[in-house]
């Protein structure tokens, strides 16, 4: 049975301010709007002005979403059982069509296209298959509905050719092609390339612009894979392992353990054919030849690093950027690059124009002059241009507390199940940075303040009581704590 329904004005809410979790990547519905879901309602924003905007939906809930900048489309998924997809247009806003029978309980991952000509559905409860709807009449396309042997989490589709998409779980990735019959599609999992056995994580994947699929690894790996068959093409190592994988005009960008970005040319070209016989003297992928050395062949040469820790420098109020990137990618004009963190932190990047040429690459370099070759591989502080967007927990929100003298709303601090305790203003200025967090060691439970909103006391989950001085909230710190039980 499909959840209930409501009328959309129901849903209607004036949002003085909002801090809710952005997806990974970020969806973008086109090259300077931001779409995520607010509650039950889909919020529009606009990151060069600021502005924003709401769809209210007949939902009570969303759980998946995804946008398509060339159409400017919205996808999204409502919570519970048999639940629907429905798509809708953004210029204007209006629903163009509602999706049944996509999963009995949970949809694992929706995406469109590139073109936006279609929609294809990852489910994983209690089936597990692939589905794709045509955006022009919103059904299914014949042939293309595809049971899968194992639970997958994410699907990725090729931007040259919607044909061609990946299939990625956390241990594993396989390639799905789609080809054109007489009056229907023919589908085909391909069989994996990567040896079962190899005791892998995966942590990061993006497409290159010649239709190879990458796969980095927890352990430091980073699989080339052909985007048509699924076969191993190169296996490499890089220096710390990678959290995530774009593609600028000209370069490939990973970001690494320690908030480094590195830009590198790729050249699909240099791909040496890996034997099975080779593939198996790698045990466990952690034999192959580092990333940035010659021995790779030729596919990977490092040109920039961006020491991400030094962003303060370059900061007018001298924000830091805190928590390890997750996630990196460009908007879809290819200007701009956001930064996703651990911590909840959304950073926008201008990309240098060397950067980020079509086709183009870097000078090159003397080999014979080590110093000069030093100094330019490495990119100064201030030369990045970046910007915090926004912030949001990353841990369900355990308790609000409202901090107001009784006239006046001054600041709220929420707590999360993660043991972060941020104190923010209520109302938001031009600087989105404002905010205090607190770190805990267990799970917070509950917030109290006093009736003047200068004192805040925190329960833990460790049954600890803390007193918090929360005015100024800008040098919010604990003052005092005491146990009060052996549990939360």
């Amino acid at each position: 049975m499909a959840p209930p329904r409501k009328a959309p004005e129901d849903g209607k809410v004036d949002f003085h301010a909002s801090f809710v979790p952005l997806s990974a990547p970020v969806c973008f519905v086109n090259n300077r709007t931001v779409c995520y879901a607010v509650a039950d309602n889909v919020c529009l924003w606009n990151i060069e002005d600021g502005s924003r905007s709401y769809l209210h939906t007949t939902v009570y809930g969303i759980t998946k979403l995804c946008c398509n900048a060339e159409r400017g489309m919205v996808a999204f998924c409502e919570g519970g059982a048999s639940p629907q997809v429905f798509v809708y247009s953004m210029e204007p806003k209006k629903l163009m069509f509602t999706i049944s029978d996509v999963a009995e309980l949970e949809l694992a991952d929706m995406a469109f296209s590139r073109c936006g000509s279609r929609l294809y559905v990852l489910s994983r409860a209690t089936s597990k298959k692939l589905a794709v709807f045509s955006m022009q009449t919103g059904l299914r396309l014949k042939g293309c509905d595809l049971d899968l042997p194992l639970r997958f989490d994410k699907l990725s589709v090729y931007p040259g050719h919607k044909d061609h998409l990946a299939l990625i779980r956390g241990s594993s990735v396989r390639i799905v092609t789609i080809t054109k019959s007489f009056e229907t599609y023919i589908s085909r999992l391909q069989p994996p390339s990567i040896p079962a056995d190899a005791e892998l994580s995966v942590s990061a994947y993006a497409w290159t612009t010649s239709g190879h699929f990458l796969v980095a690894t927890r352990q430091g790996s980073l699989c080339t894979l052909d985007g048509g068959t699924g076969v191993l093409l190169h296996v490499c190592q890089a220096e710390r392992p990678i959290t995530s994988i774009t593609m600028t005009r000209s370069h490939l960008v990973t970001s690494h353990i320690g908030n480094n970005l590195s830009f590198w040319s790729y050249s699909p070209e240099a791909l040496p054919a890996v034997t099975d016989e080779a593939v198996q003297e790698i045990s466990g992928l952690s034999d192959a030849p580092a990333m940035s050395s010659a021995a790779n062949g030729g596919v990977f040469k490092l040109n920039k690093v961006l020491d991400l820790e030094s962003v303060s420098q370059s900061q007018r109020l001298g924000h830091r950027m805190l928590g390890q990137v997750a996630c990196v990618q460009l908007n879809p004009g290819f200007s701009q690059a956001v930064l996703t963190t651990a911590e909840g932190e959304v950073w926008s990047l201008e990309l240098p124009p060397k950067l980020n040429q079509e086709g183009g690459a870097f000078p090159t370099l003397d080999p014979t002059d080590d110093e000069e070759e030093e100094e330019d591989i490495y990119m100064r502080a201030d030369q990045l241009q970046t910007q915090l967007l926004t912030w949001f927990h990353t841990h369900p929100v355990a308790d609000i507390a409202i901090l107001s003298n009784g006239s006046e709303l001054k600041a709220c601090a929420s707590g999360d199940e993660g043991g972060r305790l941020r104190i923010w203003e209520a109302s938001r200025g031009m600087d989105p940075k404002g905010f205090r967090m607190i770190r805990f060691a267990s799970a917070i439970t509950s917030l109290a303040p006093d009736a003047e909103g200068n004192m805040l006391l925190v329960g833990t989950d460790s049954g600890c009581v803390h007193l918090v001085r929360a005015s100024p909230w800008r040098k919010a710190q604990i003052m005092d704590t005491q146990r009060v039980s052996e549990a939360g």
